[in-house]
């Protein structure tokens, strides 16, 4: 029993464990509804679809943080929206820009046009990892 105790210690030891990721975003214009952040693992659906995982934060004073959980090595991107009027999709005007604040996990958010996933993407290794995202128009 005990040598199975002590391979199964180094299996585990041997793996990558699972990491956390955390995204502190600011520029929120109010304190209204919800700020969505998604992660995504791949381009296709980046950043209104196919989320690997998705999470909810109450804005505060400019300020929001969420936080991914259970997340394996891998190349990622995170898209953010401080969605105001709480209805879960972000809101644009007749010419379809942006009405609402919105994000990337990597560098800034282009202006006339929505995000490619290469843009956004990062690599997370085993480690925990916080991202800075600021918020814009």
């Amino acid at each position: 029993m005990r040598n199975w105790l002590i391979i199964g210690t180094v299996l585990a030891a041997g793996t990558a464990q699972a990491g956390v990721i955390e995204v502190a975003i600011t520029g929120i214009p109010d304190d209204r509804g919800q700020v969505l952040c998604s992660l995504h693992a791949q381009p296709e659906g980046f950043p209104e679809r196919a989320a690997v995982s998705d999470t909810v934060a109450v804005p505060r004073a400019g300020q929001a943080m969420c936080r991914f959980d259970g997340v394996a090595p891998g190349t990622y991107a995170v898209a953010v929206l401080h969605d105001g009027n709480a209805n879960g999709r972000l809101d644009v005007n007749a010419l379809g820009y942006p009405v609402e604040s919105w994000g990337i996990s990597a560098g800034p958010a282009p202006r006339f046009r929505a995000p490619r996933f290469d843009e956004a993407s990062f690599r997370m290794g085993d480690r925990p990892m916080r991202l800075n995202v600021r918020l814009r128009r």
